[in-house]
């Protein structure tokens, strides 16, 4: 049974913001990079394990997968059957905070 999956308003903004970025130079690639990460989304939303334990130096958990140079971090609620993305985070930035 799949999960319902949320995007945070934060990874909603990081995503267009990433998109925008990268467009500048090439829409093909940025187009291909955003539906990149809509799949491997998707696969979380089916499999919310899948992508590795994460923790923000706060102490905050959650899970990550990469997709190219960017970390797609996420929460998991088993009670609830919902996986939100908290962010899509640039490999190469400091740590994400997600609290």
């Amino acid at each position: 049974m799949d999960w319902t999956l949320i995007w945070s308003a934060r990874a909603q903004r990081e995503l267009r913001r990433i998109h925008k970025h990268i467009a500048a130079e090439n829409e093909t690639a940025a187009d291909r990079l955003v539906g990149t990460i809509l799949e491997r989304v998707e696969a979380v939303r089916k499999v919310p394990t899948i992508g590795a334990p994460f923790r923000d130096l706060a102490g905050h958990e959650g899970r990550q997968i990469v997709v190219g140079s960017y970390r797609i971090i996420y929460a998991v609620n088993e009670s609830l059957k919902r996986v939100e993305v908290l962010t899509v985070w640039h490999g190469a930035r400091r740590e994400p905070n997600l609290g």
